[in-house]
């Protein structure tokens, strides 16, 4: 037997189909909108992730790193012996969700395989600058990670958590500073260089763009 509930909830999902159609848990907070001119927007945890990616083939240098020749491209060597990595800016995406946190990562290679006999540690600093259109870039800030590659095997492709950022506040076409380092000063340094490949922050996404140029 149909309640008063049951139509009136008939009658909140046809209103939110015949304004503007919605998919998902909608009661929940989480679903999918379709705006009246068509845009596509996420609410709640219907969100999607994407990579910012930062090649090291593109990025500026920090202590004159090695391009090294490697399964016929190219990659850069941090050496074990002096800070090395490279300097980098990114500008954040259109489709990326509003204040949202933003997750550091890298992607490396070991040439020579950890001993397995003892920690063996590469230590990674990572600093940035994020600032919105027309405010002041604030003072650096730094992700610090340490880890442990005694087991590592050479020539598989490996990714780094750096840690997250805390995106309060941040908008799209909002730009970072940043540098990554190989910080060499650890305690049972990795006695090697590594290969850098690619740093990248993943980034949640509740539109596919911006709705106005600058404006979300």
């Amino acid at each position: 037997m149909r309640t008063h509930r049951h139509i009136l909830k008939d009658l909140v999902d046809w209103f939110n189909f015949r304004s503007n159609p919605t998919f998902g848990d909608v009661r929940g907070g989480n679903y999918t909108e379709i705006e009246d001119d068509g845009t596509l927007v996420f609410h709640g945890d219907a969100v999607v992730y994407e990579d910012l990616r930062f090649p090291s083939s593109g990025q500026k240098n920090v202590g004159s790193p090695t391009p090294t020749a490697y399964k016929g491209g190219q990659v850069l060597a941090l050496a074990s012996n002096v800070d090395q990595g490279v300097y980098f800016a990114a500008q954040i995406p259109h489709a990326y969700k509003l204040g949202s946190e933003i997750e550091v990562h890298l992607h490396i290679v070991l040439p020579t395989a950890g001993a397995g006999a003892g920690v063996e540690n590469l230590k990674f600093d990572f600093t940035y600058s994020w600032a919105n259109i027309s405010a002041l870039f604030p003072t650096e800030e730094t992700l610090t990670v340490t880890v442990d590659v005694q087991n590592y095997i050479a020539h598989k492709h490996y990714v780094i958590e750096l840690g997250d950022i805390d995106g309060t506040g941040k908008t799209s076409s909002s730009m970072m500073i940043c540098s990554l380092t190989r910080d060499t000063t650890v305690a049972d340094d990795y006695a090697s260089s590594i290969y850098l490949l690619e740093t990248d922050f993943h980034y949640q996404i509740d539109t596919v763009g911006s709705r106005q140029e600058y404006i979300k």
